[in-house]
């Protein structure tokens, strides 16, 4: 009975001793981190879907989409107050998506009208060249505007 009295008080003792920290009137303040918003997940997936060896050349085309992408979206301000960060993730890749179709779409009714030779510069079969340009004319349509 001896061994469970002593436990207990030590225990109770911990728990007094804890009890008695001050707490601080304000507790410091740690620097909420920076979301930053990569499309690593993205080119990943392109790189094996499209069998690529060269992932960093998709990764760096996907980021100067993105880096369009979001001066339109920062300069609008209208999504920062009301999306979290993986909200905006999921809408930049929904709009590479949506910029890649369009501008793909765009490139085969031109090619379909005889406005274009060739779909692909150069003409290839090579699925990694040709994801890359397609990403090159979603840049060179959406963000050489701005």
């Amino acid at each position: 009975m001896n061994k469970y009295t002593n436990g207990i008080s030590a225990i109770l003792a911990i728990f007094i001793f804890s009890a008695c920290v001050a707490i601080p009137e304000k507790p410091p303040v740690t620097p909420a981190p920076k979301p930053e918003r990569k499309v690593s997940e993205l080119a990943n997936a392109l790189a094996k879907l499209y069998r690529a060896d060269n992932i960093d050349e998709i990764r760096d085309r996907l980021t100067d989409l993105e880096e369009c992408i979001f001066q339109v979206i920062e300069g609008e301000n209208i999504f920062e107050p009301v999306l979290t960060p993986e909200e905006l993730d999921a809408l930049v890749i929904y709009m590479v998506g949506s910029f890649q179709t369009a501008v793909r779409f765009n490139r085969f009714e031109a090619f379909k009208s005889g406005k274009l030779d060739t779909y692909y510069d150069p003409d290839t079969n090579v699925k990694e060249e040709q994801v890359i340009q397609e990403l090159d004319w979603a840049i060179d349509d959406f963000c050489s505007g701005m």
